[in-house]
């Protein structure tokens, strides 16, 4: 039923007018006042960024040269750590073999015992470093350790098995060389050494060819080199030492050790007659190739012959009672021939 009941029609107009100028006065009651002098068309200003509050640019770029100069520092102090905690934890090796030799020099020498202190005080304070610069100076030591190595097959075989150890290298399987040797496709990176194919490994958070891991190999492969050549002047020494016959006297078959030299200076070969049992089980009168570099370094490889009897070297051809497969039979002539040329040669020059 309607409010407006009893009244008459002039006043139910009145309070109906009434009623929406109090509806129209709670609208504009509720709506945001402007503030004063504060037009009708006024927008809201969007927040901006401070630009005061912003690093300010360097255009001449000594911030990014500042930078540069605090890492080459670091590097450069890493790499000088590196190779005084070498020197430092090889004194302190040796300490560690005396005090075992004889524990009592510890307290009988205060020298010792302070030199004892001094160097574990100095390995410490190295290993005090930030974990980052830690493994810089912990890859800057190996590196030295590389550089200082000596040449012999045991210290390289330490070295190769270090970077096993820290995931630098694997042990290629037997698998994986077969495989590598009949596509004649190797992966970059490998190594030889000792008997064994050493592969990169990937090591995680790392890329495969980093510049750390270029300087590793490149120190690596110096090494072997070194090693290679400290092994053939060995062996060439050896060959040199032992070969005191004459060669005109292994036309005559006597026996003994006989060095040759190949027309070019890496060309070095020994070889040795001695009388050794044959395919029949009698004893025969046998040259046999010891050892051999440079051009001659055929006559020493792996799965051919590398002996042929007196008989044969003389006559300069194969003498055998049952004919050899065509394969063997061109290696031996191969290597009769060349025994032969070379004793001739040397006769030749000493008559």
């Amino acid at each position: 039923m309607s409010n407006n009941a009893g009244l008459s029609k002039e006043e139910a107009v009145n309070k109906t007018f009434e009623e929406q100028l109090a509806a129209a006065a709670n609208k504009l009651a509720i709506m945001p006042r402007r503030s004063e002098g504060e037009s009708e068309n006024a927008t809201v200003q969007e927040s901006l960024p401070d630009l005061n509050a912003l690093p300010d640019a360097n255009p001449t770029g000594e911030i990014l040269q500042a930078i540069k100069d605090e890492v080459a520092r670091k590097k450069q102090w890493a790499h000088g750590a590196g190779a005084k905690l070498l020197e430092l934890e090889q004194e302190f090796k040796a300490l560690k073999e005396a005090r075992e030799a004889d524990p009592d020099i510890m307290e009988l020498s205060p020298q010792f015992a302070e030199r004892w202190a001094a160097l574990e005080e100095a390995i410490a304070v190295i290993g005090s470093v930030g974990d980052e610069l830690k493994r810089h100076v912990h890859f800057a030591k190996l590196i030295e350790e590389i550089r200082r190595s000596g040449e012999s097959f045991d210290a390289v075989a330490a070295i190769f098995n270090r970077a096993v150890e820290e995931g630098w290298l694997r042990v290629a399987s037997e698998e994986e060389v077969e495989h590598c040797r009949n596509q004649a496709d190797w992966p970059a990176g490998k190594f030889f050494f000792g008997g064994k194919f050493y592969f990169r490994k990937e090591r995680p958070g790392r890329e495969l060819l980093s510049p750390a891991r270029q300087r590793f190999e490149k120190e690596l492969r110096q090494l072997l080199k070194r090693a290679s050549t400290a092994e053939r002047q060995r062996r060439i020494v050896l060959m040199k030492e032992r070969g005191v016959c004459q060669a005109p006297e292994l036309l005559q078959g006597k026996k003994g050790n006989y060095y040759f030299r190949g027309g070019n200076p890496d060309d070095h070969l020994l070889l040795e007659v001695d009388d050794r049992l044959n395919d029949f089980h009698r004893m025969v009168r046998t040259v046999n190739v010891v050892d051999a570099l440079g051009s001659f370094q055929w006559m020493k490889a792996d799965g051919f012959r590398q002996s042929a009897p007196l008989d044969w070297v003389l006559a300069q051809n194969v003498l055998s009672e049952q004919r050899l497969p065509e394969k063997d039979y061109q290696r031996a002539m191969s290597l009769i021939q060349q025994i032969n040329r070379l004793a001739r040669r040397e006769k030749s020059e000493r008559s």
